[in-house]
């Protein structure tokens, strides 16, 4: 980072810093890495949503580098990233950090608008898998419900 800001050869070199700030100046990438990050994703993972879905170029380094500078939650807690939640001001983005919090990450994803595209079949079969599961779940406490 010191290197990048002020232009001096540094042995670990400058690589994604560029990037990093890239992404801090891009809403809608903040948005998307930050609650991927808070929701326990993978930073490889992290990219191969942000550049199969959207078509930015942001390298590993770039979402490496933001993550270890701007937004490195890798060994927080729960509690602590509960915590962090709560005193975020901004409405949209809290809604989305809620969500990671919860643990759910393909919904999190498809929230944030950055699930891939299935064919209607795939789609289909899951939502009867699901259903046959929740079935079987909820038959021996609640019979009722459970067929409603």
């Amino acid at each position: 980072m010191y290197g990048y800001l002020k232009k001096v050869v540094t042995s670990e070199g400058i690589d994604g810093v560029k990037g990093a700030f890239e992404i801090i100046n891009d809403p809608m990438m903040y948005r998307l890495i930050t609650s991927l990050a808070l929701a326990k994703i993978t930073d490889e993972d992290i990219e191969l949503i942000v550049n199969g879905k959207y078509n930015f170029q942001y390298s590993s380094d770039d979402i490496e580098e933001f993550l270890h500078y701007f937004f490195n939650v890798k060994e927080w807690t729960l509690p602590r990233k509960q915590e962090y939640v709560d005193q975020v001001k901004d409405s949209g983005l809290k809604r989305f950090y809620k969500l990671a919090l919860k643990g759910d990450k393909d919904y999190l994803v498809w929230k944030l608008g950055a699930a891939p595209e299935k064919s209607f079949d795939h789609m289909l079969r899951d939502m009867m898998t699901d259903s046959y599961y929740n079935f079987k779940e909820r038959a021996k406490a609640d019979p009722e419900l459970a067929q409603k």
